[in-house]
């Protein structure tokens, strides 16, 4: 009997880490499952005891409540982070920075760094050449997501 419920609760704290920990994954909601049926499958081999019936019908009730405990969880999206990112990665923002636009390099680039343009950081690729810190740059091409510049000398 206690072979029963070790295999049970083994079988539930896999259901437990798949539901809480590892959402989606099903690798150990499967093996959760497994567990769970193989204590089911030992308690049906001696149902002589009022006991094995009695865990079959409560360990059955036990996965239906659970199975349906899941899916609300899973509709009332409480699972899942809901919140999107609207942010963009490696794409400037629209009125950033303007060809011709004069400014001072804060690190070196080599070929890229950071430059200042009046109140605007931002990162800056030569055009291959290495131009130091402090030296006036100005902004010769913008791509979808560089701004390449060249010093003023």
């Amino acid at each position: 009997m206690m072979l029963i419920f070790g295999l049970l609760l083994v079988g539930l704290v896999f259901l437990a880490v798949e539901i809480y920990m590892t959402p989606g994954a099903t690798l150990f909601g499967m093996i959760g499952l497994g567990f769970f049926l193989a204590s089911d499958w030992y308690a049906i081999q001696n149902f002589d005891s009022p006991w094995n019936w009695i865990y079959v019908v409560g360990s059955t009730a036990l996965l239906i409540y659970l199975t349906f405990m899941a899916l609300k969880a899973l509709q009332s999206k409480k699972v899942a982070l809901q919140s999107a990112i609207t942010s963009k990665v490696n794409v400037l923002e629209e009125d950033i920075a303007e060809i011709g636009q004069v400014g001072e390099t804060i690190t070196d680039l080599r070929p890229n760094g950071r430059a200042l343009f009046g109140e605007k950081k931002l990162e800056v690729f030569s055009l291959g050449d290495f131009i130091s810190s402090g030296e006036a740059v100005q902004i010769t091409k913008i791509t979808s997501d560089k701004i390449f510049v060249k010093t003023t000398n």
